[in-house]
This record gives structure tokens, C-alpha cells and sequence, in this order.
């Protein structure tokens, strides 16, 4: 054999052993059986490790020049090693495939490169990028080749989204917070909601053309577990499921009942001018759940759930509404809009927000 030279696997050409004749199948099994064993096939990134057939990842050589500067030394997974593309054009990786060559395919390549992923912003913006391209050409349906949805599935488990603290993380994992894209805006956070944000820095070392386009390939990961930071998603995604996690203990707490008020006051989930919003919520199920959920100051120093209160006069409630309630038992009045409370915070902003609870 002479090494290094990818024009050998021409000459082992050949048709598939299905289409072959019974003596032609019979000298084929023999000459594939001593070929699939000699080493002769160069690895990816160590061309002095060669390898057999039997023992050889094989892709298409296109992949393997897209995924060819994420890798620092030679690749193997699950106990083949990744040859050099030269060797892997399309008609030699059918002959190696015949000769016991394994393909390798783009979900596996995704996960190769979980498995190397660097908690370095420019490493993972050049991952990101090559898989979400795949992504976006990839066929929605195909017999006979990777479809959109068996890449996306790949991405979601591997640790390939580097956070703002420095982790390496996957957009779906059972005991991490969501994973939301940066902020634009000025919101500080509170502690007991917990929240993990991809790292501004990733999509930093692109510019012009193709930093846009690779902001609109993130994008299209929102379904999938990388959210925008818009209210309605934090609400969702964060605010919801941490009354299921907290439990009544802390739900009944001040500091907690206050801190989220005040957070969801910022954060406005309500999309909607004061007088365009529906004071009746019974037809949008986050706002009902909302009003069942978060407290609200009353005129007696009480947190009370927002469904039980009512908007007093100081908040423009009319005089019809106050006659009705006043001397009805129980009934439970807004604070102030001059409570200490709504310091900071326009007061048309909190009435946007009363309402929408």
C-alpha cells in the first residue's frame, strides 16, 4: 500500500455486494475481510495514526471541513477514529462503507462535539453556527437523509451553550434554571428566581452579515429551549413554576411576596396600554394563574392574592365601586399608589400592572 494516498481507495471500487453475483460476492467477502483489517487509513488531525476500515468514522468530506478547525487533535468516538476528508469523497466513503467503515452523521457530530466543547465564546459561536446552518437546511422530512428535527434533538442535550458564568450547558437540563438569551434591558433579577443566560459574548467574533444571520439562527432555537428575555417567556418559564418549586412557606413570605411584585412591576409582562387591558382575566390562563398567585398590598398592611383586591378610588376606581364594596365584609382595597411600595415605578405602570393581575 502507499500511505497517504487517497486515490487507493479508487481502485477498490465497486458495486454493492446485494447487486453482485455469487462467485463475485464470494471473492469480494474474502478481499473485504483482509482489507477491513490492514491499517492504511490516516486519522483526522494525526495523520501518523492510521487506521483500518473496520475501525474508521467516516463522514462526508464537507462535514468534516466545516467541523475541521473545532478539533485540536485526532477524534474518536465510540471506538472508531475520523479519517482525513481527502479519503472520504463521496464515491471513496461508499467504498469504505463496504469495507466495514462506519458513517458518521451530522446528530453524531453534534454530539462529538458536546463531548469537546471549550468554555471559550469564539469556539462555541463557531459550533453553534455550523450546527444551526445544518439546521436550516436541513429537510423538515427525508427517507434518506438528517432532518431538521434529528439535529435540533441532537443540540438540545449537548453542552454547548456557554453561559454568563463560564458554564457549558445544555439547553435542556431537568435541575438547571431556563436558558434565556442576554438581556437589552436594565432588570436586576432576584435571587429566588433562578435564570441562566447565554453569554453576550458568544456571535462576538462574527460581524455584519454574518453576525445577523447567526442571531436569526439562534432565534429559531426558542422552541426548543433558548428563550428570548420577553415578560411573557420569563413569566412563563421562570415566574410560573417557581410557585409549584417554593411551596406556601415562602409564597407567604414579605420579603418574597414584595420582591416579585416589584420585579414583575420592571419587567411588564402586560403588553397593553391601562385602558385597552381586560379587567377580567378568564380567558388568558397565565394571567388567571398570576392572579391566584402573586400577593398584592392592601390599605390594612395586608399581602393579599391580587384576585381578592380591589383598586380603591386614589387609583381611579369609580364611585359606584367603592359605594358597593365599602361596607361589604372582608373586602380589601389596593394601597396607595403613595405607599412606599410603588416608589420608583410610574404610577401609570402599576396600574397597567394591577390590571393585568
Amino acid at each position: 500500500f502507499s500511505m497517504y494516498n487517497p486515490t487507493l481507495i479508487d481502485f477498490f471500487e465497486c458495486r454493492s455486494p446485494e447487486d453482485m453475483e455469487p462467485v463475485e460476492k464470494q471473492v469480494f467477502e474474502v478481499f473485504a475481510e483482509l482489507l477491513g483489517k490492514k491499517d492504511f487509513l490516516p486519522a483526522m488531525k494525526n495523520p501518523f495514526r492510521l487506521v483500518a476500515p473496520r475501525s474508521a468514522g467516516l463522514a462526508k468530506k464537507d462535514i468534516l471541513n466545516e467541523v475541521n478547525a473545532l478539533f485540536e487533535r485526532e477524534i474518536e468516538w465510540e471506538g472508531r477514529f475520523l479519517i482525513e476528508p481527502e479519503w472520504t469523497t463521496n464515491s471513496r466513503l461508499q467504498t469504505l462503507k463496504k469495507l466495514g467503515g462506519r458513517e458518521f452523521m451530522k446528530p453524531d457530530f453534534v454530539k462529538i462535539l458536546g463531548t469537546r466543547a471549550r468554555p471559550d465564546p469564539s469556539w462555541c459561536t463557531e459550533a453553534l453556527n455550523v450546527i444551526l446552518r445544518w439546521i436550516e437546511t436541513a429537510p423538515s422530512w427525508s427517507s434518506d437523509e438528517t432532518t431538521r428535527n434529528e439535529i435540533t434533538k441532537a443540540l438540545q442535550r449537548e453542552n454547548l451553550f456557554l453561559t454568563t458564568n463560564g458554564r457549558l450547558r445544555s439547553l435542556i437540563e431537568d435541575d438547571s434554571p431556563p436558558l434565556f438569551l442576554p438581556s437589552n434591558r436594565d432588570i436586576k433579577i432576584p435571587s429566588f428566581i433562578p435564570l441562566d443566560f447565554l453569554s453576550p459574548e458568544i456571535g462576538n467574533s462574527l460581524e455584519g452579515q454574518d453576525l445577523e444571520s447567526f442571531r436569526k439562527r439562534l432565534d429559531q432555537l426558542s422552541e426548543c429551549g433558548l428563550h428570548p428575555f420577553r415578560p411573557r417567556e420569563i413569566v412563563k418559564e421562570a415566574i410560573l413554576p417557581l410557585f409549584s418549586r417554593v411551596g406556601d412557606s415562602i409564597n407567604s413570605d414579605p420579603s418574597f411576596e414584595k420582591g416579585l411584585l416589584l420585579f414583575l412591576a420592571r419587567l411588564a409582562p402586560n403588553e397593553k396600554k391601562f385602558h385597552n387591558t381586560e379587567p377580567y382575566p378568564w380567558f388568558d390562563d397565565m394571567r388567571t394563574q398570576l392572579a391566584y398567585k402573586v400577593c398584592v398590598p392592601t390599605e390594612n398592611g395586608q399581602w393579599l392574592p391580587a384576585w381578592k383586591v380591589y383598586a380603591s378610588k386614589e387609583w381611579g376606581a369609580p364611585d359606584e365601586l367603592i359605594e358597593i364594596y365599602k361596607d361589604i365584609r372582608n373586602t380589601n382595597f389596593l394601597a396607595s399608589p403613595n405607599d412606599n411600595i410603588h416608589n420608583g415605578i410610574p404610577v401609570e405602570e402599576w396600574k397597567s400592572l394591577y390590571r393585568y393581575l
